[in-house]
């Protein structure tokens, strides 16, 4: 690809040079618009920059002769300037300019360059163009060839379809007015309601009638382009570039998605059988750790104690092991939830006796609130007692003093769960990101304990179960999670 420099300053003939020599481009660089013109009469460019002010006349001059010339009437054509203002720049543009940088926006015109040169680059697709007149087509089919596609042929509708039926395109380009029983808006037709074709090409379409309403009739049967003839070729080169590039693009991403949900499919059942095997380990060593607290005549107070530890840590690891299979399942999508008659008060009461020595033995007070709700409610009770659970356990782990209560509240139609604690409080950075996987926060890492999943998992439940969490907090204040769930009354 050829760039023309009309410049006379040489350290930016040296920085054009060095930016042109760095993406591949051929520079010819001209200090005055004299010989800048003789170069562009003798030679086609992809490419044009030029000076505002030159030593024979201004790059306006220069721009207006360039226009004139049938080599490079379309050429993008950058002019740099110190003078920004608006009456310059409308004057820039009425001369052919394409864009206006100043000496300071380098960076800018650098990209610039960098992506019209990668518009000019060939494209590789394939094309079929559909056009009765043969004069037409040929001109058309060099046009798109000379860009690196490859084009198949047809002048009328069946012939259309029955290279559509047997090839793979990128791109469908073709005439509405056509000879035969059937026009362009019946190929455009069959296409968009083909089933069992592999692919949904983009859709050009050409007419000699710039009708609003024939246009609006085609954007409403899948066209994605409307062309009028004749033909400005750089405008539908321009179009076609663009409708292949995205197509790619997108088929790229959504190659790239189904890789990535294929390996995070695989991730998650990797997890939840890791997890399954390693939850049957610990629930041995559990179950023995009992087994053997149960005859503590037969033990000594060291030994007891030895045995207390390695049950609690089994019970530590076994809460982690769950939280990886909760994680795991929620992410496959293969948890569901459950709503059966569940008595609020059970719940609650199951819940708080699960920490009640621990509270104890820190000397928390510890205690939970049913504020005006009805006996019984619809819930996934496995689901909202492990919110619970994972709640209150937060605020048991991180309140050293005062006290955590535990309360259920109507909202309108929703069941409001919360704890509240006299904690150590959670800044606004920390609240960000409490309810992501594997996210903890300051005092969580500090604690060194858990997954960052416990927080992620209630709010997967919530939202599972129809629900939210949300979190009030001060550092310094203690904190309010709040699990908001829909409020239904058994029939």
């Amino acid at each position: 690809m050829k760039v023309l420099i009309a410049e006379q300053d040489q350290a930016l003939q040296q920085q054009l040079q060095s930016l042109c020599d760095s993406i591949h481009l051929q520079a010819t660089i001209q200090n005055t618009v004299e010989a800048a013109l003789e170069a562009a009469q003798t030679d086609s460019y992809d490419l044009i920059y030029t000076a505002h002010y030159l030593p024979d006349a201004t790059g306006f001059e220069l721009c207006r002769g360039i226009r004139k010339q049938s080599r490079n009437t379309s050429t993008p054509i950058i002019l740099t300037t110190k003078d920004n203002h608006q009456a310059l720049i409308e004057k820039a543009f009425a001369a052919g300019v394409t864009e206006t940088f100043s000496p300071a926006q380098f960076d800018e015109l650098e990209s610039f360059v960098i992506r019209t040169a990668g518009s000019l680059k060939p494209i590789e697709g394939r094309v079929l163009l559909v056009e009765d007149s043969l004069a037409q087509q040929k001109t058309a089919k060099l046009y798109l060839e000379g860009i690196g596609l490859q084009v198949d042929t047809a002048t009328e509708v069946e012939e259309a379809w029955q290279a559509f039926s047997e090839n793979t395109y990128d791109l469908v380009l073709t005439d509405i007015v056509l000879e035969g029983d059937s026009s362009g808006l019946t190929l455009v037709k069959k296409i968009r309601r083909q089933q069992e074709h592999h692919s949904s090409p983009s859709i050009i379409a050409m007419s000699s009638y710039d009708d609003p309403a024939r246009r609006i009739e085609l954007f409403r049967l899948g066209a994605d382009e409307y062309v009028t003839k004749p033909l400005i070729y750089e405008e539908l080169i321009a179009r076609v570039k663009h409708l292949i590039h995205s197509a790619k693009l997108t088929a790229a991403l959504t190659e790239q998605k189904e890789l990535i949900e294929q390996q995070h499919t695989a991730l998650s059942q990797f997890m939840g059988r890791m997890s399954h095997e390693c939850r049957n380990s610990i629930n041995i060593i559990s179950g023995m750790a009992r087994l053997l607290l149960r005859r503590p005549e037969k033990l000594d107070e060291r030994q007891q104690e030895q045995i207390r530890t390695i049950s609690n840590a089994a019970d530590h690891q076994l809460s982690l092991v769950n939280d990886i299979l909760d994680y795991s399942k929620l992410q496959a999508e293969e948890l569901e939830t459950s709503l059966t008659p569940c008595n609020i008060q059970q719940l609650m009461t199951d819940t708080i006796e699960l920490f009640q020595h621990t509270c104890d033995d820190k000397k928390l007070v510890l205690t939970h609130t049913l504020d005006s709700c009805p006996q019984e409610v619809l819930l996934d009770a496995r689901k909202t007692k492990q919110i619970l659970i994972n709640l209150v356990g937060n605020a048991v782990k991180f309140t050293e003093q005062g006290h955590i209560n535990l309360t259920a509240s109507p909202n309108d139609n929703m069941l409001a769960f919360s704890v509240e604690d006299t904690g150590p409080g959670i800044n606004d950075e920390d609240q960000a990101r409490l309810f992501r996987a594997f996210s903890q926060t300051q005092l969580g890492k500090n604690a060194t304990q858990g997954t960052g999943l416990g927080l992620a998992i209630c709010a997967d439940f919530a939202r599972l179960m129809g629900g939210q969490m949300s979190v009030e907090s001060c550092p310094g204040q203690g904190s309010r999670f709040i699990c908001s769930l829909p409020l239904k009354i058994p029939q």
